[in-house]
């Protein structure tokens, strides 16, 4: 697939999940105990063979390059192609696809590849592009759209189309000033091309506000959803720590819970998700809660339907409960 460039605009909305992106964009946000969103995109273009990826930003994006570094956990550090972290320029909308991309339009016209695969930082499945690729170009078509499920299934802001096809959608957004998303320029042009849409039938999620996120997270305790989405022969990759195991003392009770390297439990756990290096102090009780890296639930306390930013630390004996539908969310390092 060294004809086809995967490009990831950054261009989601953060308001909705303002306590988990005060300080990162949506695409960094931590999911699944080790992994962040960007992670899924990323992996399923790698798996697909994609050499060239591309990522244009908009803002906070200092932990995304923290995360992501050269490149080298998805085997995108070559020295021509490889991974392209690219900044914004202010003067254009941010939450635009095609003014993001605007930003460097002289790099995507250097790029050597013919085609081109944009999808989102936000986006949880495992999805291996080939036969999509395949089918577009037997049918040639001008646009493949990809959607999840069947019939009219959700759409997954993700799009196979030429390269100069898409160059020119953004000339024409910078000599008309009238920036229109991806999404509106084809509804637009629709009548001149020849448009189709083809069905990813696995898992799929999309993170675009605490409740999506809390939900899509608890679903990962699902055995079924863990076999779809973490499939041996499209694995996906992530930075590496080496943190040492996790360590669970003659306190510790863990049901139904994804616990990463590093963590210290001497309390209860249950239904929750816990990252690297988390400490549940004896007597403490996390339940249905995601408690990101660092968290410290201090001796007696009890967690529930939470969610904690990074480093948060509970003190002895407190309480910090939400609700189902309604989760409580803790900025980065809160001390309650």
């Amino acid at each position: 697939m060294q004809n086809v460039m995967g490009i990831i605009p950054l261009t989601e909305e953060d308001q909705l999940l303002r306590e988990i992106t005060y300080d990162r964009p949506v695409a960094a946000i931590p999911f699944g105990g080790r992994y962040r969103l960007i992670d899924f995109s990323l992996s399923n273009l790698v798996n697909t063979g994609i050499i060239n990826v591309s990522i244009f930003t908009k803002g906070k994006y200092r932990s995304l390059i923290d995360h992501l570094g050269t490149g080298k956990e998805w085997g995108l550090q070559g020295k021509r192609d490889g991974l392209f972290i690219l900044p914004p320029q202010q003067k254009r909308p941010m939450g635009n696809d095609l003014a993001l991309l605007s930003n460097h339009l002289d790099y995507l016209k250097r790029s050597k590849q013919e085609y081109v695969i944009i999808t989102k930082g936000s986006l949880v499945c495992n999805i291996n592009y080939r036969p999509f690729i395949h089918q577009h170009q037997e049918n040639k078509n001008d646009v493949t759209i990809i959607c999840s499920g069947e019939g009219n299934g959700e759409f997954m802001d993700s799009y196979i189309m030429a390269k100069a096809l898409l160059v020119d959608f953004i000339y024409n957004s910078m000599v008309q000033q009238e920036w229109k998303d991806l999404r509106q320029m084809l509804a637009d042009s629709a009548v001149d091309l020849k448009i189709n849409k083809l069905f990813h039938r696995g898992y799929f999620a999309r993170i675009d506000s605490i409740a999506s996120y809390y939900t899509h997270s608890m679903g990962l305790l699902q055995p079924e959803v863990q076999q779809q989405l973490f499939d041996n022969d499209n694995p996906i990759y992530t930075k590496s720590k080496d943190d040492g195991p996790a360590r669970y003392k003659a306190g510790a009770q863990v049901r139904n819970s994804l616990v990463a390297n590093g963590c210290i439990i001497d309390g209860t756990v249950e239904n929750s998700i816990l990252f690297r290096g988390v400490k549940v102090e004896q007597g403490a009780h996390v339940a249905n809660s995601i408690i990101m890296a660092k968290g410290v639930i201090g001796q007696g306390s009890v967690v529930s339907n939470a969610i904690f930013d990074k480093e948060v630390q509970v003190g002895r004996n407190s309480t910090v409960s939400g609700h189902s539908d309604r989760p409580v969310a803790v900025l980065k390092k809160t001390v309650i």
